[in-house]
């Protein structure tokens, strides 16, 4: 029973989305976050996994907003224009904004007059990756408008949610209906990187140049997450566009992926990850870990797919018949020993498989 347990149980439209370790995928999520935050706890080293590796955030955060004195859904398009021209300037590979151009700014004419910055910064952009919705959850898919999708290539920002809200792994692609294939923005990013093109290998497997990419029952590739954000380098927009002449090194662009995307406290995008709620056991390990929950930015995620992709481990869960074994083979020496072995040898027994 408990093995069956285990089974991958498939959607009416044969997806395995809800339940792609069967019934018990709960307890799986939950085994998955305490063994990141084990990691964590017992190699800190790894924490600087991210802050070594080729991605720069820009950081849209509370004191960019404060600076700006205008609320976020508000700012000028131009604003944006600016953070791009930035990180073009000092030598960004691939820039991705992680913002919905799905209308116009406003009908003002300052606000067609900053959306036409946006333009122009977007043709001078060689490669530069926006983000689409697609459909799915009851919701109608959000495109960017054409006049700004001309001069970007466009990744779906959609991230699959776990039964408890937590977001632990990314599609890399999706096969619209009529048999479009759409990429994610962490994946177009990765692919712009490299200059080589995803393709899928097998049913279980993408391929991006000399990387495997082992996939979920259900898809998506498993996030190696870097750590509790903030865990890539990064830099407060405000810098950028509000401090004339602070001193931003071009080395936190030049020759890397630069994602520009939302960071303030009360942003829709914010999300449940591995490390959302600090656990105890990690705690035995490092008493310093942080106890207050702590949501991790859509962007911040984005980076962390873009990163695996890349450069993670390939974080695979064993197929069925293997955990299966894993399961049946230190009961069945339970089982034995119980009913086979006197008392004491029986206990002992019990204790080293237990161990």
């Amino acid at each position: 029973s408990l093995a069956l347990a285990m089974r991958p149980l498939a959607e009416a439209d044969g997806r395995f989305g809800k339940n792609p370790f069967g019934i018990v995928t709960s307890q799986e999520n939950r085994a998955l976050d305490l063994l990141f935050q084990l990691r964590d706890a017992m190699h800190p080293e790894t924490r600087q996994r991210g802050q070594r590796e080729p991605i720069t955030i820009v950081k849209i955060d509370e004191a960019s907003i404060r600076q700006s004195n205008v609320r976020l859904q508000r700012w000028p398009r131009d604003y944006y224009a600016r953070l791009i021209d930035r990180a073009r300037e000092g030598g960004a590979r691939v820039i991705g904004l992680d913002l919905y151009l799905s209308e116009e700014g406003g009908v003002s004419a300052e606000d067609k007059a900053a959306d036409q910055r946006l333009i122009e910064s977007l043709s001078q952009t060689d490669k530069i990756v926006i983000v689409e919705k697609t459909e799915g959850g009851g919701t109608d898919a959000i495109k960017p408008l054409e006049m700004f999708a001309e001069y970007a290539y466009v990744g779906f920002a959609d991230l699959p949610h776990d039964s408890d809200n937590a977001v632990r792994s990314s599609l890399l692609s999706w096969v619209a209906p009529d048999g479009e294939v759409h990429f994610s923005f962490g994946s177009t990013l990765a692919q712009l990187y490299t200059g080589e093109e995803l393709k899928a290998e097998s049913p279980t497997t993408m391929r991006l140049g000399n990387r495997v990419l082992p996939l979920r029952p259900d898809a998506g590739v498993q996030i190696d997450f870097r750590g509790r954000t903030p865990a890539f380098q990064s830099v407060s927009a405000g810098e950028i566009l509000f401090k004339e002449g602070a001193a931003i090194p071009d080395e936190l662009f030049r020759d890397r992926i630069v994602i520009i995307g939302a960071y303030n406290n009360d942003a829709p995008d914010l999300f449940l990850t591995p490390y959302y709620e600090s656990m105890a056991l990690p705690r035995a390990f490092d008493k310093n870990l942080p106890i207050t929950p702590a949501q991790m930015p859509g962007a911040e995620i984005h980076a962390n797919a873009a990163a695996t992709i890349l450069f993670g481990n390939s974080l695979v869960r064993p197929a069925l018949w293997q955990s299966m074994l894993m399961l049946l083979v230190p009961l069945g020496l339970v089982g034995v020993a119980v009913f086979r072995l006197r008392s004491l040898p029986a206990f002992l027994v019990v204790i080293l498989v237990a161990a």
